[in-house]
């Protein structure tokens, strides 16, 4: 039996047909549905994930995936550079804060939820919204 982690994996894989835009947006719907249906099980997780400094190998795994995942999209429109990866890796930290707080106090709806954590990684790679729609290869 599969575990969530590695559902969520899955369910997320993105489609590199579309523009990296779109891929951030239904990667980041899968997250967020899965939080909206599993309140208390994404909770524990995430709030253990972010007091336990020792995270497990195939947890380890699963992170450095989808920050590869999210590198792959990012590179049709910015360089890929330290600078990149270290934003990445920070604002997946920012989106499972996003959403614990969300589930908390959802003042917002999921979409803009979703719409605030797409802007968020495009300003950490500083890029304007529409960068999504044309390739700097």
């Amino acid at each position: 039996m599969a575990s969530t982690g590695a559902n969520l994996l899955r369910g997320s894989t993105p489609d590199l047909s579309r523009p990296p835009l779109d891929q951030i947006k239904a990667g980041l719907a899968v997250y967020i549905d899965h939080a909206e249906q599993n309140p208390d099980g994404y909770r524990m997780a995430h709030q253990v994930a972010i007091t336990d400094s020792d995270l497990g190998p195939t947890r380890q795994t699963r992170i450095a995936t989808q920050r590869d995942r999210i590198l792959i999209s990012l590179a049709t429109v910015v360089p890929v550079d330290n600078q990149t990866q270290l934003a990445v890796t920070s604002w997946r930290a920012f989106v499972q804060t996003a959403i614990l707080d969300w589930l908390d106090t959802p003042t917002i709806s999921r979409e803009q939820l979703r719409d605030l954590c797409t802007r968020t990684l495009w300003a950490a790679v500083d890029l304007q919204p529409e960068a999504h729609a044309t390739s700097r290869r």
